[in-house]
């Protein structure tokens, strides 16, 4: 449907891949005293909502003294016997057992819309910062 925007030309588009997701295009009459013109349609659309959540180690609220007290009650001499390699697997191990004891982990969900990409975020997020200083004033006649 077209109609137009304004007193003297269409401004306004609806860009999308598929002509068929928009519908029910209406003129909803002049935007307060301005020639602009409010139009509304409908989106057929469907978005499925993936849940992630994600899991690190938070080393900034590490127990330290818990990790002092472990590091200093082995026996590095006798920890240190073997070869190179036997001594690092036995390190590794130590660091990754100090790690599960010591360190918390942290959990963040995240629920993202796959289409949404960084650009149109930010997009989203600017219209509303604009629109939400807009504010809309219904006067009354006086009798």
């Amino acid at each position: 449907m077209k109609f137009l925007t304004t007193e003297k030309s269409l401004l306004d588009l609806i860009l999308t891949k598929e002509p068929d997701l928009t519908y029910n295009v209406q003129d909803l009459g002049n935007f307060g005293t301005s020639d602009h013109k409010l139009i509304c349609c409908n989106l057929d659309m469907c978005i499925t909502v993936q849940k992630t959540s994600k899991t690190w180690y938070d080393y900034k609220n590490i127990d330290l003294d818990g990790t002092k007290s472990e590091l200093g009650s082995i026996d590095w001499i006798e920890f240190s016997k073997g070869s190179v390699e036997e001594c690092w697997s036995k390190f590794k191990n130590l660091l990754k057992d100090l790690q599960q004891k010591f360190v918390p982990v942290v959990k963040y969900k995240e629920n993202k819309a796959p289409s949404l990409n960084y650009k149109a975020v930010k997009s989203v997020k600017r219209k509303h910062r604009i629109y939400g200083n807009i504010r809309i004033v219904i006067t009354q006649p006086v009798n």
